[in-house]
């Protein structure tokens, strides 16, 4: 069977609640005013056990022998604390009795219900807020000084591939430059060498145009001998 808070008539669904010592009611953390870091932190099996209820505080019998009757809790003066000082814990007081300290003073560790952190919530989003623009603007330097090193390494790299390529390309240049050097010189050598034997061949024609001229004057000769010895007889 499920048990209902009896402050706000809630199901009570965690375990993240209090049972009065003396009425033997329950009630969760919210109604009993009670923080989580208190809850967890900060009271003992034994302050849990020996816990009482704001009604049961407020129907304690004072010096003057009256009920301090039950107030809400928005309208009760506080006086906001820290969570994690535990010597500095306020208590709801009667605006009545605000002078009598004495009467007021209880054992802390009974009133958890008692612990008022109205500002803490607002303490906390504004340190979260704090800390989120801090964040980003940590962030937003990080991505500034990543995209300056990237661009950096990347007009690093294309300068280097540039010059390997230009380096490359003025190999390559070079080398062919080279070959038809070296190609142009055979051909010189080859043309020298075919104008040497172009001349030896027109030397050697004319050379045989002398001794084609010689036989056949020796042939002329030797057939006019006869004609002139018949011409004789």
């Amino acid at each position: 069977m499920s048990t209902n808070c009896a402050g706000c008539n809630e199901i009570l669904h965690k375990r993240e609640h209090l049972t009065c010592k003396y009425c033997k009611k329950t009630y969760d953390l919210d109604c009993a005013n009670v923080t989580p870091q208190r809850f967890y932190n900060i009271m003992s099996a034994e302050t849990k056990a020996a816990w009482k209820c704001q009604a049961c505080y407020c129907k304690q019998p004072k010096k003057n022998n009256t009920n301090k009757p039950i107030r809400p809790r928005e309208k009760s003066p506080v006086v906001n604390i820290s969570q994690i000082d535990r010597d500095n814990i306020t208590l709801r007081r009667s605006p009545n009795n605000m002078h009598n300290d004495t009467s007021d003073s209880v054992d802390i560790e009974l009133l958890g219900d008692t612990v008022i952190t109205q500002t803490s919530p607002n303490l906390n989003a504004k340190s979260d807020e704090i800390l989120l623009q801090t964040l980003s603007v940590i962030i937003q330097q990080k991505l500034k000084e990543n995209n300056r090193s990237l661009i950096n390494e990347l007009q690093s790299t294309i300068h280097s591939e540039i010059n390997k390529a230009i380096i490359s390309l003025k190999e390559d240049i070079q080398q062919k430059t080279e070959i038809l050097s070296f190609q142009n010189k055979q051909r010189k050598d080859e043309i020298c060498q075919l104008n040497l034997k172009i001349e030896s061949i027109t030397k050697e024609n004319g050379k045989l145009r002398e001794d084609i001229k010689q036989l056949s004057k020796k042939i002329e000769n030797k057939f006019r001998i006869p004609e002139i010895n018949s011409k004789k007889k």
